[in-house]
């Protein structure tokens, strides 16, 4: 039997949907509560009905609907934004632009199969590997992803991760409310087969495993500037079957490939029968190799 993996509804977030860092406390606390009143609020079943095709592809003349509805409703917006007090007052001052969580729905409605079917590049880790993406969209002023990060991640598949990097890529919103680039935080989660049912495992009883095989990954280069966190799976067996990476900055994707393919090589002291333990570690910045021994160093952080 084939299981298809959960598109959970997007959950509400505290983060407003793009942020200005320059008006004033008066109209910042405006803009605040108007921007978290919009909220991501959408179900599989109204996500799958909007596509018309129980989670199919929508058809050329749904597209091409839906991006009209889109760049009207996006019209409008930028006129009564800019015949609002709340314009008026900052002046247009504010060096972000910002969305209304419908402009970004009807983008993520739109490309729901494609990213539904990201799962599929887990391969055999759908029996246990699951959980939350939350994908942090840089757009520039035209509505076009700049990059995507993997600012948190519970998944653990490196596959997975990759598929939905390049489709986020190839996205196309409408501008930005204010046309300034902007990001926001868009969370996805898949759920797997429960073939394996997952225990997570505290870090510090994987420390030493993970301390001896650091050094294997400083050939593969700088990932990020910020510390990279991996998250992976061992199987019963004691071997990683699934590994993926978390970074709040941007990462070099050849570097974090590289990192991932040295970790599914990895072979655990820690395992548990019947069950796979997702593991999580922190990654430095900057891994060095010593010429002596092949002794392991972290980089000095200035």
């Amino acid at each position: 039997m084939m299981f298809f993996p959960l598109f959970t509804r997007v959950e509400p977030s505290s983060k407003p949907i793009g942020r200005s860092s320059s008006c004033s406390p008066a109209s910042r606390g405006a803009l605040s509560r108007a921007l978290l009143s919009a909220v991501f609020s959408l179900s599989v079943g109204s996500m799958l009905s909007s596509l018309g095709c129980h989670g199919g592809a929508a058809s050329e003349g749904s597209r091409t609907a839906v991006a009209d509805r889109v760049h009207a409703r996006h019209a409008e917006k930028v006129s009564d934004f800019d015949r609002s007090a709340g314009a008026q007052s900052m002046g247009l001052s504010s060096e972000m632009g910002f969305y209304d969580s419908s402009d970004i729905e009807d983008v993520m409605h739109e490309h729901f199969a494609d990213i539904r079917n990201c799962y599929g590049r887990a391969g055999h880790a759908r029996r246990y590997a699951g959980g939350k993406v939350m994908l942090r969209f840089e757009v520039d002023a035209t509505g076009k992803p700049t990059d995507v990060l993997m600012v948190q991640n519970s998944l653990g598949n490196r596959n997975v991760e990759s598929c939905l990097f390049e489709v986020s890529m190839n996205l196309r919103f409408p501008p930005p409310i204010g046309d300034k680039a902007t990001s926001f935080d868009y969370p996805i989660e898949f759920k797997s087969t429960h073939e394996l049912p997952v225990l997570d495992l505290d870090s510090h009883k994987i420390d030493r495993d993970v301390s001896g095989y650091l050094a294997g990954l400083a050939s593969c280069g700088k990932v990020s500037n910020a510390i990279t966190q991996a998250v992976f799976y061992i199987e019963p067996s004691g071997r990683v079957g699934s590994a993926g990476l978390q970074s709040q900055a941007h990462v070099d994707r050849a570097a974090a490939d590289c990192v991932v393919q040295q970790i599914l090589k990895w072979r655990m002291s820690a395992s548990l029968p019947g069950r796979a333990l997702r593991c999580h570690a922190a990654l430095p910045a900057t891994l060095v190799a010593s010429s002596e021994g092949g002794a392991f160093r972290r980089a000095r952080q200035h």
